[in-house]
């Protein structure tokens, strides 16, 4: 689905500033069964206990080329709080960094081209980009169970969707479903800022919001997943292996100075 400006998006069917009733729940939770079922059924959802996810993104521009053009993201997660991450920008100057963490905790490891040290303090991004992972890439796991709360027909350009809000860890985020497949398409969804105001009297920060655009689905391990995910204007291809053979330990132990992107894979696997 080519990618289409927000600001053509005209909602057809919204209450807005009003709770779901019962009829409105009812025809969300419907429309979000068949999608569940589109990807591959809950069953097989169910059954992820670990998947790796490969993002080969080139910028679709940047103000600091000499820093980075694209990027390779290479994440792996075993459930429910495993987090593994070797991001390179090679050959820009960013490098590549690494990150170890447990969602739970928020505790592990981080280097940038040097021995990897423990984290100062605990990581709060990457327990929401690990439950973000599974709500885009899979709907559902058993980690993560998105509860919809409402629905309705909207357009984006000349194309009818269904959009399913649905609360996500405390937040609402919104799945656009096409009408035919019942696969997504889109997901927006934002994250509070805890950042404190720049100066007393000032507002605190807005909201980071997040649009995904997916296309190019086919079917790993029995359940469709996207080829391409748009973030910002900036396509990445992906790739996405579900429960790979992996070596446990990456998950407990400082990354080795000499890690590459293929390091989390259990020996003798490519």
């Amino acid at each position: 689905m080519a990618r289409i400006p927000i600001g053509l998006l005209v909602l057809l069917c919204t209450l807005p500033g009003s709770a779901p009733g019962a009829g409105e729940r009812q025809n969300a939770m419907t429309l979000w069964a068949e999608a569940v079922a589109a990807k591959g059924g809950r069953d097989r959802l169910a059954a992820i206990r670990s998947f790796a996810i490969r993002e080969k993104t080139t910028f679709a521009r940047s103000s600091r080329p000499d820093m980075g053009t694209g990027k390779v993201d290479q994440v792996v997660c075993e459930l429910p709080d495993g987090w593994w991450e070797f991001l390179d920008y090679r050959p820009g100057q960013m490098g590549v960094s690494m990150r170890v963490v447990n969602a739970r905790t928020g505790l592990g490891w981080a280097s940038h081209g040097a021995a990897a040290r423990p984290l100062l303090q605990p990581d709060t991004y990457v327990p929401y980009r690990m439950r973000q992972m599974q709500y885009v890439y899979f709907l559902e796991t058993s980690a993560v169970q998105p509860n919809p709360l409402r629905a309705s027909r909207v357009q984006l350009g000349s194309t009818l969707l269904d959009r399913v809000t649905a609360e996500v860890g405390g937040d609402e985020v919104d799945f656009y479903f096409d009408t035919a497949t019942h696969l997504p398409v889109r997901v927006e969804a934002s994250r509070k800022n805890t950042l404190k105001p720049p100066r007393p009297g000032m507002p605190p920060p807005p909201p980071q919001k997040f649009v995904y655009e997916l296309d190019g689905y086919h079917e790993v391990s029995g359940v469709q997943v996207p080829a391409r995910v748009t973030v910002g204007g900036d396509q990445a291809d992906v790739r996405v292996e579900i429960n790979p053979e992996y070596n446990a330990s990456i998950f407990t132990q400082p990354p080795p100075a000499d890690a590459g992107i293929d390091s989390w894979r259990r020996q003798g696997r490519k």
